[in-house]
């Protein structure tokens, strides 16, 4: 084979440098490489057997991208690996946790609409799940589930791991068991990526994210970076890489959807802007808030957080993925959308896709450079017309303070119709000279508009010594050509029996009632006609028959579960239970029951 050369050794974690008062931080490394071998398998498997290295697989379903690792003694197989001309790059893996690191979510009225997570499959990326636990057992898929660490099949958490499973249990809780609670979308079928706990490398995250993607339809998240008011990090090359392919051809093309929390570093004077998983426009980012809707303290402030929900943001985000279950249950195909989970599967009815994303970069030549306590700006044209409905923003830069604190810069957009959206906030913490190196500072906050025209990015630094240089600006504008259809189907005014938005005209399209709505039509009403029951704002009969969970997913079962499927016994109690429900489709088990046990 005929390739050319290109050995690249390079540190893969976050593309920044996060410096640390008093001293500078030491990586800490690990005997785990990915490779970029060109051939395929047969000639990956040959490279790694010639110099002593194990290849642990594929990279998920990055192409021609291999997961090797050394013998724990004397590291002269980097050296050896040049001469190769099969291999086009070659990343060390850094340890990425290294980094010094009286509302309601209205899930009630989705269930009574019959929406529970029937079909939908959730992983939890986690520090494991303890599938074998009474509220669990039935809802989880043995055989899906993976250690992203050590690329074996199980996620059963390491003694004293808890934070998963605690995670699992807020999504699919099973109902009415007697044991804890319920889940969110408590029909849904959860499996776990154990991710956490040891070394978190860029290969381990890049399997996560791309692990099963055409039978996982959501990867819940409740993890993020260090939140000590001064950690910029991020997905590295790989995990970049698998986030994209993941919401471009996961489920079978329509999307994996990604949820992360955004983080706890509120009460540190912390900012997502520095999270670059909740940066990145193939995630949804999740903030927590109070009962009465105001954030909570240790809530992060971001312009890329996608939606909040309720309680701290590690619950916050399996709520929010619940939600999303729950939407998916009646429309495979829906994608984004608010926490108002009875709003949420309300619209899903009926969804239209949006068209196919369009982008728009512009490469800004100029370098603003801010003094002592002062401000600067610069205008950027859109004249582009691709875009004509915005979703994200993302302003890519490198920005570098000298002799002062990186968290003394704040970053402001301005769009053309004149919202301002704080790009990246002070953080109090971030003492000392630093930078964001080439960082996607992204904002949802412009969705809907059309960019055409002058947006205005400000730069102010508040410290009273140094300066600061923000160079290397990239402006990118994503969204759709036209706007999508199922916004233009939105009327000017809801019927008056609405009590706020809507999808269509027509009593039937509100996202919520004045008054009541009837279960079997969505219809919204003044008053329940006779002979049905009323019950949080719903009509209902009673005594309707159940519909049952069928049209289930199809997998393979697990080799241990093999057997017992195929008996056609499986204990509801069995940890089989959930993957002989899916591989043998008479095995149903119901989606709608009263939520409050009549």
């Amino acid at each position: 084979m005929n390739a050319a050369i290109a050995f690249i050794l390079t540190a893969s974690v976050a593309a920044v440098y996060t410096p640390v008062p008093g001293a500078a931080q030491s990586p800490v490394y690990t005997n785990a490489w990915g490779v970029k071998v060109v051939g395929g398998l047969g000639v990956a498997n040959s490279v790694a057997m010639r110099q002593g290295l194990t290849n642990m697989g594929q990279v998920g379903t990055l192409e021609d991208m291999y997961w090797f690792l050394l013998p724990l003694d004397k590291h002269y197989h980097i050296a050896a690996m040049a001469p190769y001309p099969q291999i086009t790059a070659a990343l060390l893996q850094e340890d990425s946790s290294n980094d010094n690191n009286n509302l309601h979510l209205k899930v009630e009225p989705a269930w009574i609409q019959g929406f529970t997570g029937c079909g939908v499959v959730l992983a939890i990326v986690d520090d494991g799940v303890d599938f074998k636990h009474p509220d669990l057992i039935r809802n989880y898929l043995l055989g899906l589930d993976l250690n992203a660490l050590t690329c074996t099949d199980s996620a059963f958490p390491n003694f004293g791991d808890t934070h998963g499973t605690y995670v699992a249990g807020v999504i699919g809780m099973e109902k009415s068991n007697g044991v804890c609670g319920v889940g969110v979308a408590y029909n849904s079928l959860i499996t776990g990526i154990l991710l956490l706990s040891g070394f978190q490398i860029d290969i381990s995250e890049a399997k996560a994210f791309l692990h099963q993607n055409n039978k996982i339809d959501i990867y819940s998240n409740s993890w993020g970076p260090i939140d000590s008011g001064r950690s910029v990090l991020g997905p590295a090359l790989m995990a970049t890489m698998a986030l994209e392919q993941g919401a471009q051809q996961g489920r079978h093309g329509k999307g994996s959807i990604f949820v992360f929390s955004s983080g706890n570093g509120g009460r540190n004077d912390d900012d997502c802007a520095a999270n670059g998983y909740v940066q990145s426009i193939y995630t949804i980012g999740i903030g927590a808030l109070l009962s009465d809707g105001r954030p909570t303290d240790y809530d992060e402030r971001c312009s890329a957080k996608m939606a909040s929900t309720f309680d701290g943001t590690s619950a916050a985000a399996p709520q929010a993925s619940g939600a999303i279950a729950l939407a998916l249950d009646p429309n495979h195909h829906f994608g984004f959308g608010a926490i108002d989970a009875e709003a949420l599967v309300t619209r899903a009815r009926h969804w239209i896709n949006v068209p196919q994303q369009q982008m728009c970069t512009i490469y800004v030549d100029d370098t603003i450079f801010v003094g002592p306590s002062s401000e600067e700006s610069i205008d950027i044209l859109v004249h582009d017309e691709k875009v004509g409905f915005l979703e994200h923003v993302v302003v890519q830069a490198t920005v570098a303070v000298f002799l002062g604190n990186r968290g003394d810069v704040q970053l402001e957009l301005t769009s053309p119709a004149g919202t301002v959206s704080i790009l990246l906030s002070y953080r109090l913490l971030d003492i000392g000279p630093g930078l964001y190196y080439k960082w996607p500072f992204m904002s949802v906050h412009f969705w809907g508009e059309d960019p055409y025209g002058n947006w205005t990015l400000t730069v102010r630094y508040r410290g009273a010594v140094g300066s600061v240089a923000v160079d290397d600006i990239h402006f990118t504008t994503y969204g759709t050509a036209e706007v999508p259809q199922a916004i233009q189907n939105i009327p000017a005014t809801c019927d008056p029996v609405c009590a706020r938005g809507c999808a269509r005209a027509g009593p039937e399209y509100c996202d919520s009632c004045l008054q009541f709505r009837i279960a079997d039509d969505l219809t919204c009403v003044d008053e329940c006609p006779p002979g049905l029951v009323q019950r949080q704002g719903y009509c209902y009969n009673a005594t309707l028959p159940e519909p049952i969970c069928s049209n289930a997913k199809e997998y393979e079962c697990s080799h241990e579960c093999k057997e017992e499927c195929s008996s056609g016994v499986v204990s509801k109690k069995d940890a089989c239970y959930a993957a002989c429900l899916l591989h043998y489709k008479e095995k149903h088990h119901k989606i709608r029951q009263d939520p409050y046990g009549t």
